[in-house]
């Protein structure tokens, strides 16, 4: 199985992104999980898409109210291709922004595996309430127990291979909410792909391991991520695309991940 997991951004160019999920898609044994996706881009995608694909849309359970603004019609997609099901499907209710999640439980090659795809609300426009927010992911990671989670988490301050080495932002709670967060994917067997067969010897201090979107002043930040339950998922290599994101219009890199089922490997 190959993982994507992408925030296309909000005011992309929604037929350059279609294309090349639709690409990505069509070899029958890739999922994609993409953030900000508006109803418009929605639209688009689901045009290109070849034929027999499935797909879960947040903002089909939390759709948009008549005073919601721009910020409520940013969704989240988990995409399988013709060769996987879904069996069950749904967003994270007790969260801040119930819109921003998505989960499916898919079948494949005789096996379920629970993907969980999280959008993080930023610290400097929703100050609290983002470790609230927080709370209630580490929630659903122990409640649901995925396999796969796929998120844009607007944290850490600080990169680390190591989770319980990052520093996270403050936002009125001194960065427990992200903490216990990332401290609950950990518990709940999840590990961070990239960080699986990162070179620990590359590792310099107060830099991300990679760049999955760059701040204002030209700050790099590893802040998408990938984790996976390696007692039976095998990762192969993760990458981090950050010009091929930025060349497909968005602010954000393509994060794809190379898997195999440890059975596989033991047969």
């Amino acid at each position: 199985m190959r993982i994507i997991h992408w925030n296309i951004s909000y005011n992309c160019k929604k037929e350059k992104v279609a294309a090349f999920i639709s690409e990505q898609i069509a070899d029958g044994r890739t999922v994609i999980c993409l953030q900000e996706v508006t109803e418009s881009s929605y639209d688009c995608i689901r045009e290109y898409l070849p034929e027999g694909c499935n797909f879960v849309y947040s903002l089909d359970y939390r759709k948009p109210g008549k005073y919601d603004g721009k910020n409520r019609h940013l969704g989240v997609m988990i995409i399988i291709p013709r060769s996987m099901a879904i069996v069950e499907s749904g967003v994270i209710e007790r969260t801040v922004f119930p819109d921003r999640t998505a989960f499916a439980k898919i079948a494949y090659n005789g096996a379920e595996y629970i993907i969980l795809s999280l959008h993080s609300i930023t610290g400097c426009a929703y100050g609290k309430s983002k470790p609230t927010q927080f709370y209630a992911f580490a929630e659903a990671i122990e409640a649901l127990r995925p396999d796969i989670v796929t998120f844009d988490a607007n944290e850490p301050a600080k990169d680390h291979y190591d989770i319980f080495q990052m520093d996270f932002f403050d936002n009125g709670d001194k960065g427990e909410g992200a903490r216990t967060f990332f401290g609950s994917l950990s518990s709940s067997g999840l590990s961070d792909a990239f960080a699986i067969n990162y070179d620990k010897n590359q590792y310099v201090d107060g830099q991300p391991l990679a760049t999955s979107h760059i701040l204002h002043g030209r700050i790099k930040r590893r802040y998408d991520f990938i984790f996976v339950n390696e007692s039976h998922i095998v990762v192969r290599n993760c990458r981090y695309r950050y010009d091929k994101g930025c060349e497909l219009s968005s602010d954000h890199a393509i994060i794809v991940t190379e898997t195999i089922e440890k059975k596989c490997l033991e047969q």
